[in-house]
C-alpha cells in the first residue's frame, strides 16, 4: 500500500497478504490501482481505498468519476466493485455503487490473470447529489474478492460546481493621485 497517494488510506480488511497494490496498467497513463483477485483464494476478502474526506457543502451536482477494468474468471469465481459513501466519520457507510461479474467486466471471460489492454477500460460515472451541502463526506472503493481475476482502478476524480464563487469587498481611503492608497478588506 505504499504507492498510494497523499491522502488515500488503504484498509485491509482480509488476507494480509494481499493487498491494493500499483500497477504499470493504467488508462492513457503509466499506472493504476490493483487488486490481484486471480492470486487470492480467500473467498469474500473485502479490501478498500479510501479517499480523503471532502466538503461538499458549497458544492452542486458533485459526481464521482472514475476508470475500471476488469475480465471475470468464470460464473462461479468472480468479484465485486463496491462504492460507499460516510457522513459520519466512517461509522456507517452507505453504498453508491455495486457492479460484479458480468456487470463490471469490460473484457471478455479469461481464467488467466488480465491486464487491461488500452481499450479494456470503461469510465464510470456516480451522481453524488444526496451529499451536496455536506461538510464532511468520505468515499471508499471495496473490492470483495471471490478469487476470479484482477480489478483495476484508475483515474478518480470528483466533480462538481461551486454554488457560490467567494466576495471579495475591499474599501478605500479617497486619495489624490500619486498618493499611496490603504485598503481594508472587509471580505465576509
Amino acid at each position: 500500500a505504499a504507492f498510494m497517494p497523499a491522502g488515500i488510506t488503504a484498509v485491509n480488511g482480509g488476507n494480509p497478504s494481499l493487498f491494493w497494490a500499483r500497477s504499470t496498467s493504467g488508462n492513457n497513463n503509466a499506472g493504476s490501482a490493483v487488486f490481484y483477485n486471480y492470486n487470492s483464494n480467500a473467498q469474500g476478502d473485502q479490501d478498500m481505498l479510501q479517499l480523503p474526506g471532502f466538503n461538499l457543502n458549497a458544492v452542486s451536482s458533485p459526481q464521482l468519476s472514475f476508470d475500471v477494468a476488469y475480465a471475470r474468471y468464470s460464473s462461479s469465481r468472480s468479484d465485486t466493485l463496491e462504492v460507499l459513501v460516510s457522513t459520519d466519520c466512517g461509522a456507517s457507510w452507505t453504498q453508491v455503487f455495486i457492479k460484479g461479474g458480468n456487470t463490471l467486466s469490460t473484457a471478455s471471460q479469461q481464467t488467466s490473470a488480465f491486464v487491461p489492454t488500452a481499450t479494456q477500460w470503461r469510465n464510470e460515472v456516480i451522481s453524488l447529489n444526496s451529499y451536496a451541502g455536506n461538510s464532511s463526506v468520505m468515499i471508499r472503493f471495496r473490492n470483495r474478492g471471490r478469487n476470479g481475476n484482477n480489478l483495476y482502478i484508475d483515474n478518480i476524480n470528483l466533480n462538481g460546481t461551486a454554488t457560490a464563487a467567494p466576495v471579495a469587498a475591499f474599501t478605500a481611503q479617497t486619495a489624490c493621485a500619486g498618493s499611496p492608497v490603504a485598503f481594508a478588506d472587509a471580505s465576509a
